[in-house]
């Protein structure tokens, strides 16, 4: 993959700076559960997990992470992933969202960040990114096929999105709903959502299936009577430090023995589009 038109011109900015952020749509009401940006930083297990299991992909994929790719992440939040690959990778990178105080409070070091909904599918955008990323954000969409067209748009020919969902339908629970999870997914129903294009090959990784216990008691233990913001705590947050590092070793155990799980809490796809 070669690089492509670049949009605007990125001053150049010192390591103290913010990252550039261009307003580009018109400011909107969004519905995300905010308290979840305030344990989802860089030190989580769950944020760490996900990113190694990134790196992973990448190499099973072949997707060259020392190459000037021009990458879009849609639906950064405040920007640890865009950190995360930013000290991992050469690539040249926009996150787009339309949460505005998620993005001047990003993380993000030397990304471009964009207040822009990509349903807008503006024309200085058409088919500029090499990779277009995904990172749990496909579950939150109601009218996926809608949206999956726009993200193709900003996708150049040849392209690759790489999609991380949470499955196994069976453990939907109120913390899906308070967290504006419309379903949770398996391959065969990821890929169904493609049926609007064409795909030349897919890449999955399951992962987290040593979570699944946990995630079963997630659905037991939480009730509709649960306070939202007690919800996505008690969802998402380890009860303490301990745990958190049990966590921790949860996962490296499960790269240890598991290789290839057959099945996981989420799932994590390259998809590559013709």
């Amino acid at each position: 993959m070669g690089k492509q038109f670049r949009l605007l011109v990125t001053k150049e900015r010192s390591i103290c700076e913010k990252p550039e952020l261009v307003m580009i749509s018109k400011i909107a009401d969004g519905s995300f559960a905010n308290e979840w940006y305030e344990i989802a930083l860089d030190n989580h297990f769950w944020m760490q997990w996900r990113f190694f299991v990134f790196k992973k992909l990448l190499r099973k994929a072949n997707i060259s992470s020392e190459e000037s790719l021009h990458v879009l992440e849609i639906g950064c939040g405040k920007g640890i992933f865009l950190k995360q690959i930013e000290q991992c990778t050469n690539w040249e990178i926009d996150g787009a969202d339309t949460n505005l105080e998620a993005l001047k409070d990003s993380a993000a070091e030397r990304s471009r960040l964009l207040f822009y909904d990509i349903m807008e599918k503006r024309k200085e955008f058409e088919h500029v990114y090499d990779i277009v990323i995904l990172m749990d954000v496909l579950e939150h969409i109601e009218k996926t096929q809608e949206f999956l067209e726009a993200c193709l748009f900003h996708l150049r020919p040849d392209g690759i999105i790489i999609i991380n969902v949470p499955v196994l339908q069976s453990m939907y629970s109120v913390y899906d709903e308070i967290m504006g999870h419309f379903r949770r997914y398996n391959n065969e129903k990821l890929l169904k959502e493609f049926n609007i294009t064409k795909i030349s090959k897919v890449i999955t990784v399951y992962w987290g299936i040593t979570l699944i216990p946990l995630l079963f008691l997630r659905k037991l233990i939480i009730s509709r009577n649960t306070v939202r913001k007690d919800v996505v705590k008690k969802g998402f947050k380890p009860p303490g430090r301990f745990f958190h590092a049990m966590l921790k070793l949860l996962m490296r155990a499960e790269f240890l023995f598991f290789r290839n799980p057959p099945i996981g809490t989420s799932m994590m796809d390259a998809v590559f589009v013709p």
